[in-house]
Parts: structure tokens; C-alpha cells; sequence
């Protein structure tokens, strides 16, 4: 049997990652641990920090938020500052096109990546009402921050003219604590630089680099009932 064992262990491959999209990083699949444990491996938590801060992806119900006694973050840049994001439906994270066809989207979902917010569907957070105090983690799609990378931005002329508010939210991202990215906007592209010069070739990076926790639960669901990747 330990000649079994040691060539079952050997031999039998698994999946150890799996993808938010097509051309993502690999991440761990929900529900799969292929280290040792001793023993179960225990259920995730109340959150035992409060959100402070709350954005909407876009406007919706926000008059609502009162109930809640939380600052809720407006502007092009509230994700800069937000501890979660209300998103109508995880649909909006997998269009590329609407997201590229809003510069508002495009520079949300580029904080969402690089500093890896949560977020919560507009169904879940009316569920929640009144009971942020108890939010379960499971409620939520939990980010990993992607400005932990070493990456090197080279924001193209036009697309620093045109859409200024993305060279300013990649600064943003680059000051904020433990971040690992440079941006520049004069001369050429060091190499390996990520290179933008419109807002789909952003949206197509942040999508390409969007990792999520392994953590299921009702999150997997959209409005509609339908089971939804995150």
C-alpha cells in the first residue's frame, strides 16, 4: 500500500489553478486544497473589520445607503477609496465592450484589479440591509490585488489627452501602499512595459490579470438566479 500511495502521488496529476477568463492568470480553484492539513480545514469567518467605505459601480439606489451609516464614495475615482464595490450584476465584469465603452467602468474596474476590492451584486447588499455587522465573507467576491506585481505602465500620448483619468488612477494605484508599479508618459516603452493607448487595450489588461479568492457561496449567482463564474 505505500508503494501505492507513493506512486499514486507521483503520477496522478491535478488541477491546482484555474482561470477567472480566457488568457488569466491561474488561480486556485474554489473548494480545492492540495496541501497537508491535519486537520479540516476550517470555515471562513464573520468579517471581523467593518466596511467604512462604499462605492457603486453605478449610481443605482443610493439612496439606500443611509441605512447603513457608511460613507458612500461618488466620483470618477470613489474605488480609490473603497473598501467594497456594488456592482449590479457580475455580468458587467466579464463585458469587455461595455466596459471599455464607458471611461467611468474602465477606471473602476482598474482599481477594483490593482488594489483588489470587494465586491458585492446589488441583490446581495439589499439582502444585507441593516446587517453589514454580520456580512458573511461568502457574500462578497474577494479580489486578489494585482499591484503587488512588479509591472512597468507606459500610458500612450493620445490616450493620456484623451482619458486623463486613467493616467491619474495609475498613479494613484502606484502611491498607494505596497505597490509595486511604475508608470511613465515620456519617451519610449522601457521593455516589458504594459503599453495603453485606449481604453479597450486597459480594459483588455485588466480583465486579462482579474484574480478572485477561492471562496464560494451566493456570490455565484447573478440577479437573474443563474449560476455566474466570478
Amino acid at each position: 500500500m505505500t508503494q501505492f500511495q507513493q506512486n499514486t502521488d507521483n503520477n496522478i496529476p491535478s488541477v491546482s489553478e484555474t482561470r477567472c477568463r480566457p488568457g488569466a492568470p491561474f488561480i486556485c480553484p474554489p473548494g480545492v486544497h492540495l496541501q497537508g492539513h491535519a486537520v479540516a480545514i476550517a470555515k471562513p469567518l464573520v468579517r471581523s473589520a467593518l466596511y467604512t467605505k462604499v462605492a457603486f459601480l453605478n449610481d443605482i439606489l443610493q439612496e439606500q445607503c443611509g441605512l447603513h451609516s457608511l460613507a458612500i464614495i461618488t466620483g470618477r475615482h470613489r474605488c480609490a477609496k473603497a473598501g467594497l464595490v456594488i456592482v449590479p450584476d457580475l455580468s458587467i465584469l466579464h463585458d469587455a465592450d461595455a466596459l471599455a465603452g464607458s471611461p467611468d467602468l474602465a477606471v473602476c474596474l482598474l482599481y477594483i484589479v490593482s488594489l483588489g476590492l470587494d465586491i458585492m451584486t446589488q441583490k446581495h447588499w439589499n439582502a444585507a440591509l441593516g446587517l453589514l455587522r454580520n456580512l458573511q465573507p461568502l457574500a462578497c467576491v474577494r479580489h486578489v490585488s494585482a499591484k503587488k506585481e512588479h509591472i512597468s505602465f507606459h500610458v500612450g500620448e493620445r490616450l493620456k489627452i484623451e482619458q486623463p483619468d486613467v493616467h491619474k488612477a495609475l498613479r494613484s494605484i502606484m502611491r498607494s501602499p505596497k505597490s509595486n508599479f511604475t508608470v511613465s508618459t515620456e519617451g519610449a516603452a522601457a521593455p516589458g512595459a504594459v503599453c495603453f493607448n485606449d481604453l479597450q487595450e486597459v480594459v483588455a489588461w485588466a480583465c486579462s490579470v482579474r484574480r478572485t479568492r477561492n471562496e464560494l457561496g451566493p456570490k455565484t449567482y447573478g440577479v437573474d438566479e443563474v449560476a455566474m463564474p466570478t
